[in-house]
């Protein structure tokens, strides 16, 4: 009786030892399965994910490169990856692929024009990400003579958003073409936060010349001109200057 019961409990320690350690096994795969690994050469940027939460990947990326970003969306869902030798917004454009999101560039002190932050659009509130301190910022990217905001949206959701013009027209304000705009356009004097004009970039006090070469100067031209750009699909430039009377176009693409 003694033997049957002692080897009945060195099966039961067996089964026990195999099935911690399986569970074991199993917890490593996991924490390895979820990784992330962003390095710099050359002031190109190399990513290897593995099933790791997007904004995981964009922390990481924040972290090591300098940018801030703040998102709408989750993006909680797991992705598996391996970049190569990336500019800094290549990188953020395939990791943020069928997303509404903007890049924003800001002029360094030597005139060339540098990724600074990344907006995502999504349904929830908005959540700001700042790198952490005394991180290395990007090489710039190219040089340029002006400031441009890139952005990019599904062609869907952009066309839904502008197909209600009195909706549009009730959220912004447009300046009389006679007040005081010595080189035309419309001055934006008052713009709605929620609205899809505010979320690709438009400001109050800015001067809206056209939009995709097509001149506006009143509320009605300019909701028109982008209603027409957002169908046809593409892509659409918005020639703005701001208040302190310097140009930043609005390049928007749409997927």
């Amino acid at each position: 009786m003694n033997v049957m019961r002692s080897r009945q409990n060195r099966h039961l320690y067996i089964f026990l030892s195999m099935g911690f350690a399986l569970i074991f096994l199993a917890g490593a795969r996991t924490a390895r399965a979820a990784s992330v690994q962003v390095s710099v050469r050359n002031f190109l940027i190399s990513i290897q994910a593995r099933q790791a939460p997007v904004i995981d990947v964009l922390k990481a990326i924040a972290d090591r490169t300098g940018i801030s970003f703040e998102t709408g969306d989750p993006l909680a869902e797991p992705v598996s990856l391996d970049f190569k030798d990336l500019t800094l917004e290549e990188c953020i454009r395939r990791l943020l692929v069928n997303r509404n999101f903007s890049l924003i560039f800001e002029k360094s002190t030597t005139n060339v024009v540098v990724l600074k932050s990344v907006r995502v659009t999504g349904s929830g509130p908005m959540t700001r990400v700042q790198p952490g301190p005394g991180l290395p910022q990007p090489r710039p990217e190219a040089p340029s003579q002006e400031h441009v905001v890139h952005r990019s949206y599904k062609k869907d959701w952009l066309v839904k958003e502008f197909e209600n013009a009195q909706r549009l027209e009730a959220q912004i304000r447009i300046a009389d073409p006679d007040d005081g705009i010595s080189d035309g356009g419309a001055r934006v004097r008052r713009i709605s936060r929620r609205s899809v004009l505010s979320q690709i970039g438009l400001k109050k006090d800015d001067v809206v010349h056209s939009v995709n070469g097509t001149p506006v100067q009143s509320a009605g031209e300019l909701i028109e001109a982008l209603q027409s750009a957002s169908r046809e699909g593409g892509s659409i430039h918005i020639e703005r200057k701001l208040r302190d009377g310097r140009m930043e176009p609005i390049q928007i693409e749409i997927q």
